[in-house]
């Protein structure tokens, strides 16, 4: 016979057998691959989370640190804040703690709102409406200057310089006034104290913190942590930036002196205006939310926040009241302690 040869292919079983392999070979891939990116999406957005929480952190204790210092003056109630170089400014905060002057120039160095409904904190800063303030949380009103002094000047030919449409405090340490550079970054001239040298310049920062439900446009769902300042410009205005996303809830709690010592015997998170007045300390404690939900995860976790501390002493109450979202966001609660380098300034100093 001519050759034939016998040509034997897979048989069904071997077939049937193979493509079960191959499914569950595919299926342990996509498993791997899912699981995969399920943990990376859950570290990107914790990561995010964290850089905001350090952000906001780092803004919060550099002001409250630096609350009331006003570049050495030694009498803070010697500081003037009436001078005729300083502008009317646009979208100011209010008429002040004290009732005289705005949020901006007033001399209340430290204020504070604790748990703030939207429509009292709209009453008390006219630059926030009652959709700018997430309920319950606290306003923070911080004034001081730069850390940084911007000119010394030891002799009447020397001229400071300064930037241009900005606001200033000139001092000697004795007394200090503040001013408004204007368009031609001058200094005042010699009505405003102090009137002969040596005399130091320094940048005046005001701040006041608080939560907004939203970041960039009303609507987006992002709570972020935003301060008002004065803006720069030849018409100054109050204006409004946003610090960092994600921040939920900001909570302080003040560590009151009550023995003079200079160390906090107790902590109150709905302070008095002369318990505000003996602050040593703040704890500070923010509730970050990440920006992007994860629906494939369920937040069913309590959070104890500092605003349940009823009794004063810091700590949250047992009978506190937990805050439970039960969404698909992930948070964390972080907290430091911030000393209050000028709380002596605060004593003299406040509305």
């Amino acid at each position: 016979m001519s050759g034939f040869r016998q040509h034997n292919g897979f048989s069904l079983v071997e077939l049937m057998i193979a493509m079960t392999l191959g499914l569950l070979l595919t299926a342990a891939v996509g498993a791997l691959f899912f699981a995969n990116k399920r943990n990376y999406e859950q570290n990107s957005r914790i990561a995010e989370m964290q850089d905001n929480a350090r952000f906001a952190m780092q803004a919060l204790s550099g002001d409250l640190a630096m609350a009331g210092f006003l570049g050495g003056l030694n009498d803070p109630g010697r500081l003037r804040t009436d001078s005729d170089t300083l502008p009317a400014l646009t979208a100011d905060c209010g008429p002040g703690a004290d009732g005289d002057a705005g949020w901006a120039f007033d001399r209340g160095i430290l204020e504070f709102m604790d748990d703030a409904a939207a429509g009292a904190a709209a009453a008390r800063y006219g630059c926030l409406s009652g959709g700018d303030v997430s309920p319950r949380t606290d306003i923070l009103s911080v004034r001081r200057v730069s850390g940084r002094v911007t000119a010394e000047i030891d002799d009447t030919s020397e001229t400071p310089s300064l930037l241009a449409n900005t606001v200033y405090l000139r001092t000697n340490r004795t007394v200090g006034s503040l001013f408004h550079s204007g368009a031609d970054a001058g200094a005042p001239d010699s009505g405003h104290p102090p009137d002969m040298p040596p005399m130091s310049y320094w940048e005046y920062s005001p701040r006041l913190y608080f939560v907004r439900p939203y970041a960039s446009e009303t609507g987006d769902g992002i709570p972020s942590l935003c301060r008002a300042y004065i803006a720069a410009g030849s018409g100054a205005t109050v204006e409004t930036e946003c610090v960092a996303e994600g921040v939920e809830n900001l909570q302080i709690a003040f560590g009151i002196d009550t023995d003079g010592d200079g160390v906090a015997n107790r902590y109150r998170a709905d302070p008095t205006v002369a318990e505000l007045a003996q602050a040593v300390t703040a704890r500070v404690q923010l509730l970050m939310r990440s920006v992007r939900p994860d629906f494939s995860y369920r937040n069913d976790k309590r959070y104890n926040l500092l605003g349940a501390d009823d009794d004063g002493d810091g700590a949250v109450d047992e009978d506190g009241e937990a805050y439970r979202p039960q969404d698909n966001f992930y948070r964390r609660v972080v907290q430091t302690t911030v000393i209050l380098h000028n709380p002596a300034s605060a004593q003299r100093f406040g509305p």
